[in-house]
């Protein structure tokens, strides 16, 4: 919203009042601009979903073994693990390289 329309037309502001709005202004860019570099960041994101794979495959051999898969459910859980590790990294590696 314009400052003429929020003070019905009229465009007067005090100094005190500028200094606000362009405070104001830099908060949100500064928002802004680090929520499009958190977006860039490609290595920091594959890390975080490798580090979220990780886990689920952690969680999934775990409750093999509780279910009586016992070391085959839990090696076939670490293998599905290391293999979508793998897949991340070649994709990682692919996209450096382009």
């Amino acid at each position: 919203m314009s400052r003429a329309s929020r003070n019905g037309g009229q465009t007067t502001a005090s100094p005190a009042e500028l200094r606000a709005e362009v405070e104001h202004a830099r908060e949100q860019l500064a928002v802004t601009v680090s929520q499009l570099a958190a977006k860039a960041d490609i290595k920091s994101r594959a890390q975080r979903k490798a580090q979220d794979a990780r886990t689920r495959m952690q969680h999934h051999g775990r409750h093999a073994a509780d279910q009586g898969g016992g070391r085959q459910g839990a090696m076939a859980a670490a293998g599905g693990g290391v293999l979508l590790l793998a897949v991340v990294a070649a994709l990682l590696h692919k996209r450096r390289r382009t």
